[in-house]
């Protein structure tokens, strides 16, 4: 420290055309980086940045010592902004390195390093910004700097590679993205079986699993499913501690839950459970910030616990949990705070069908219609939790006549209905909101006596049955279609009427 307040004053006393001063910048830029890197404090990095500014005027375009002096700025104020997290040094520092390569001939051994720390930086900045210029370029950036760097240095920048990839493919959906990072990590793994750092080994491990999960949910193949759940037990093998650990549960919790939905195997479900028990439970600070993601998946596996078996302590655990969760939401949190409205409205609407109390009811919708009003119109998600509100104001109605929560039920169910492109025509959440809006319709004429409700009902209950077949139970309207066809004027739909009276007998 003290060489560095001598080399200062040294410099500030000598003449501006001194020779001197150019060795002088020279060992200031020597000390004040080695200092910066050995204690890693805030202060020797402000003095470093400082310093590295100071004598950038020394080394104009023209000359190739400017490349480092650039490079090391870089450096300075991407260290600087991981404490301070300002925006301002991440955008200079980025600007600096595209300034830094510029100065190196392509064939320089080293330049594979500063586009490795570009590739991290822009990727970093997607993560703020969500440019997708910035990830197109952090990828690469990263693939350029894999195809020039050594052999034994190749472990960290295709580790960096695979990340940017599974962040783009979180934001554009192409499966060659995420196909590119498992090959990336496979190799990672293959090549480099035992690493100084153990904990890179893991880290390698759990991005791994995590991965082959997400493929598994976009291709559906049982491989990876598999693959995935080795990866998160082969983790635990390595008796990971701390963080590492809780994310190995994490990650194997949800690919637990995973092969839960595509099998049904209770024990995959209770595992998962147990899992995330024990994340939970080395989140000793209620201020971590994944506290939020673990209290939202340990409450939306105790929901589908409770759902497959009505275990009361299922229930109120996944009350407690989501609740808790809720108040680690921010309004500006909608995507935590979505899956776990959606899990306690249904928790709760399937909580009034066992104990029949209103609370329960008025609950599941207050929560429901919240995540109605969140969901984008056009996404499957919205489809879903319309059809599950429409379901919940039919019970309201049968409980207590009010007018308004049928004609809310009929207005979101033609509102939906007319947003779900072709493809969805036979899906069974579809169907249901059929029966659900010809269901609805039924009621109101049957207290308005509206013939244009009745007509529109039968329209309805007939569109689902075309699709269903034989499935027609699942509309729930096979009674009020009989009731509501007797009432039209046709032999067609007396007929009719005859046919679904008949098929309740049989089914």
């Amino acid at each position: 420290m003290k060489s560095i307040t001598y080399l200062q004053d040294a410099f500030a006393r000598c003449p501006p055309k001194s020779p001197l001063r150019i060795q002088l910048v020279e060992k200031l830029v020597f000390f004040s980086t080695e200092r910066k890197d050995r204690t890693k404090k805030i202060d020797d990095i402000e003095r470093a940045i400082h310093i590295f500014q100071q004598a950038l005027p020394f080394y104009p375009p023209a000359q190739p010592e400017r490349g480092p002096i650039l490079a090391l700025l870089a450096g300075g104020l991407r260290e600087r902004f991981d404490t301070s997290r300002n925006l301002y040094d991440l955008d200079k520092s980025i600007e600096y390195s595209h300034e830094a390569l510029s100065c190196y001939r392509p064939e320089f051994v080293g330049r594979y390093t500063l586009m490795a720390r570009l590739a991290s930086a822009l990727r970093d900045r997607y993560d703020i910004k969500r440019n997708t210029v910035d990830i197109q370029r952090s990828i690469d950036y990263g693939y350029e700097a894999l195809a020039s760097c050594p052999q034994d240095q190749r472990t960290e920048i295709a580790y960096a590679l695979a990340t940017a990839l599974r962040t783009r493919f979180s934001t554009h959906g192409q499966l060659e993205d995420l196909d590119d990072a498992i090959i990336r990590l496979r190799q990672i793994l293959q090549t480099a079986p035992q690493m100084s750092n153990p904990n890179l080994r893991l880290i390698f491990m759990i991005e791994l699993a995590e991965s082959l999960g997400l493929r598994f949910d976009r291709a559906g193949q049982p491989d990876d499913l598999q693959e995935s759940i080795q990866c998160g037990y082969n983790a635990l093998l390595l008796h990971p501690t701390g963080q590492i650990r809780q994310s190995a549960l994490l990650f194997l919790s949800r690919s637990l839950g995973r092969r839960y939905s595509h099998m049904g195997q209770l024990g995959d479900l209770t595992s998962s459970i147990s899992f995330l028990r024990e994340a939970l439970s080395l989140d000793l600070t209620p201020e971590s910030p994944r506290r939020l993601e673990l209290l939202t998946g340990l409450s939306g596996s105790l929901c589908r616990l409770f759902e497959r078996t009505k275990d009361p302590d299922a229930f109120e655990e996944c009350i407690l949990y989501g609740q808790e969760a809720l108040r680690h939401c921010t309004t500006e949190q909608d995507a935590d705070r979505l899956p776990l409205i959606f899990s306690l409205g249904r928790l709760y609407s399937e909580q009034h069908s066992q104990t029949g109390k209103l609370e329960d009811l008025e609950k599941a919708i207050e929560y429901i219609q919240e995540a109605v009003s969140k969901y984008p119109p056009q996404s499957f998600k919205h489809l879903a939790v319309t059809t599950d509100l429409t379901l919940a104001l039919i019970k309201r109605y049968r409980a207590l006549h009010k007018s308004e929560d049928i004609d809310e039920c009929i207005d979101l169910g033609y509102k939906t209905l007319s947003l779900c492109p072709p493809e969805w025509l036979g899906h069974p959440q579809r169907l249901t909101l059929l029966a659900a809006l010809a269901t609805s319709l039924f009621l109101r004429y049957s207290s308005t006596e509206n013939i244009r409700d009745c007509i529109n009902s039968i329209r309805f209950a007939r569109e689902g049955y075309g699709v269903l077949q034989y499935n027609w139970g699942i509309l729930l309207t096979n009674v009020n279609l009989v009731l509501c066809s007797y009432q039209s004027s046709t032999m067609n739909d007396s007929l009719y009427a005859q046919h679904f009276g008949q098929m309740r007998h049989t089914h």
